[in-house]
């Protein structure tokens, strides 16, 4: 007998980090946090009327933010 699968339709398990806590973290102001995600910088995800960003995302922003502030030091 073939089994069906459905699709998944549950929440994403990655946690999801509203504006204020990241820029808590990382110790910038909102308004910095909000300039990221305007130029494509950070990726942000609209659910409904709340403007989240993905624990995947947070993390390759904090990985080529990284990249390009050493780059500009001169080490490469």
């Amino acid at each position: 007998m073939e089994h069906i699968m459905k699709p998944d339709t549950s929440p994403p398990s990655l946690p999801f980090y509203s504006i204020p806590v990241l820029a808590k973290e990382d110790h910038v102001s909102e308004k910095s946090v909000r300039r990221w995600i305007n130029n494509g910088d950070l990726i942000a995800h609209l659910f409904g009327n709340l403007l989240r960003v993905s624990a995947s995302d947070k993390s390759l922003f904090e990985r080529t933010r990284r990249g390009a502030n050493l780059a500009g030091k001169g080490v490469q």
